[in-house]
């Protein structure tokens, strides 16, 4: 089964599916012999790595090198951080290609201005709604697998999301984007909302990684 269909096929069940960070194809294949059903390329890592700050230095052909590195050297689906699409809509299609010939199950596109900034960073700008709808357009257009997965990301704070997960912080403001490709029909209406996500709280303490930073947390 092609791991874009893996992927898809975890997008249909009834559970969270946990893609640690991985930075090579080694991280990759511990992820893989420890149970995980997928991986996360992390542009941060992948930046870090080759010693620069996740601050755009990394070039598409640099990012899609590892990401090939990682997709032949397990069987698992691989996410990859695919930054800002590496310039306008016309860029966004040739990024898609390369990271579908490089054989990963998806991609994150993000809606930074450039250069961006690791996504944990404070201090980062976006593009217009209707600029970042039309890239994310472009790479719907340009897959040729129908299950590579495209993900439309907004730059949500990670400080509201966690203060979702413990309290009762309201995040509908920050779901405006999400809303906007769904009214533009970008996603598949059968697979999981963004807003699902903010339901109900999470137990953390039911995947395999370590929640002491969440609990020092004290929310």
């Amino acid at each position: 089964m092609k791991t874009t269909t893996k992927l898809r096929n975890l997008l249909k069940e009834d559970k969270l599916i946990v893609a640690p960070f991985i930075l090579n194809a080694l991280h990759a294949k511990i992820a893989e012999e420890v149970g995980f059903e997928a991986v996360y390329m992390t542009g941060c890592g992948t930046a870090a790595e080759r010693g620069f700050t996740d601050v755009g230095l990394l070039t598409m052909t640099e990012m899609v090198a590892n990401a090939k590195y990682i997709a032949q050297a397990v069987d698992i689906p691989v996410i990859c951080d695919a930054d800002t699409g590496y310039g306008n809509p016309i860029n966004v299609r040739r990024t898609v290609r390369e990271y579908e010939m490089a054989g990963v199950a998806g991609i994150h596109l993000e809606d930074q201005v450039f250069p961006k900034k690791c996504g944990f960073f404070e201090g980062k700008q976006v593009i217009p709604m209707e600029e970042h709808v039309q890239k994310i357009k472009a790479a719907l257009d340009a897959r040729t697998d129908p299950d590579f997965v495209i993900i439309a990301s907004h730059k949500i704070p990670l400080t509201a999301i966690m203060l979702q997960y413990f309290t009762n912080f309201s995040v509908k403001d920050h779901l405006t984007a999400n809303e906007k490709y769904w009214h533009a029909r970008l996603v598949d209406k059968k697979e999981l909302k963004l807003s699902d996500l903010f339901k109900e709280k999470i137990d953390l303490t039911k995947y395999p990684f370590n929640t002491e930073f969440f609990k020092e947390l004290d929310l």
